[in-house]
């Protein structure tokens, strides 16, 4: 059993309810719980994904403060090819929420768990063929648009 810890920085009344309904539904997942403004999940990481389970949080419309990492994009590649990797990453990386490339400033943008730093997004774009050098770091907000 694993603890995934996010910090809540917009949570409306009942929200709190709907989240812990919401992910308790995943597999895997085990207990939800607040700890003032931290949100802690406890899940078994052989059966819940870390990213899936911030996804899901996101989609209640809850804000939360994530990590943001953005990279500067090295290797020449054909701008698809490296969108077509950086979806795909992004779609199956159990450390990352999200992550887009912008090909005409050749920049990468991930958001992470909280658990996960810089050299796991390289290492995983790396991997890949895509060669990168970190540019910046923060914590920002993070909400889901649905408009």
């Amino acid at each position: 059993m694993e603890r995934l810890v996010i910090h809540v920085t917009g949570l409306c009344d009942g929200c709190e309810g709907l989240i812990e309904d919401t992910l308790v539904t995943l597999e895997g997942v085990y207990g939800v719980y607040m700890e003032g403004d931290r949100l802690v999940v406890e899940y078994d990481p052989s059966r819940a994904n870390p990213a899936e389970i911030v996804r899901t949080v996101l989609d209640t419309g809850v804000e939360i403060t994530l990590t943001h990492f953005t990279y500067r994009v090295m290797s020449k590649g054909d701008p698809r090819t490296i969108m077509r990797i950086v979806k795909e990453i992004s779609e199956t990386d159990r450390g990352i929420v999200a992550m887009e490339y912008e090909p005409y400033t050749q920049k990468i943008h991930a958001l992470v768990v909280p658990t996960v730093g810089p050299d796991h997004v390289k290492s995983t774009l790396q991997s890949h063929g895509i060669s990168v050098t970190l540019e910046s770091e923060g914590k920002y907000p993070a909400r889901k648009s649905y408009g």
